[in-house]
């Protein structure tokens, strides 16, 4: 018999197959560490949630002084008639806020996520608070005089 045991533990014990199978040991050894997304990816997140119920308060303020013409949404402004605007954007936004949040998770996983919410952080940031803010904010202040 070999020196230091029999020749399935010599084999089993080299340098070559502890590389190999390492990332196996580092992700059983800390699951929570491999599901928690990467601190970029919760800024990402947190801003794309806050984008969510700034725009579900914009709305809500807008529709209150323009009425429901001003909900550019077709689908979204018919859910208004039939509901109310208030529950519709409760709900709507509230859903919104957790799909964000199950993209960040998700991230965690597929680094394309990512790049995919930082676009559509953007994207919403122009179409629409910055629409809703020029609107309700600043266009009044043109209109004086």
């Amino acid at each position: 018999m070999p020196k230091g045991g029999n020749l399935m533990q010599q084999s089993w014990n080299t340098e070559f197959d502890k590389g190999r199978f390492q990332h196996a040991v580092d992700y059983l050894a800390s699951p929570m560490s491999a599901l928690l997304p990467a601190r970029s990816v919760i800024e990402i997140g947190v801003l794309l949630m806050l984008f969510q119920a700034m725009d579900g308060v914009l709305t809500t303020i807008g529709i209150n002084r323009f009425g429901l013409a001003a909900e550019g949404n077709p689908v979204l402004r018919q859910l208004m008639v039939e509901f109310g605007h208030i529950p519709t954007l409760t709900i709507l936004k509230s859903t919104a806020i957790i799909i964000v949040l199950a993209l960040t998770l998700i991230a965690a996983r597929l680094p394309w996520v990512k790049n995919a919410m930082s676009a559509l952080t953007c994207l919403y940031f122009f179409t629409a608070i910055v629409p809703w803010t020029y609107i309700l904010f600043i266009k009044p202040f043109f209109l004086i005089g």
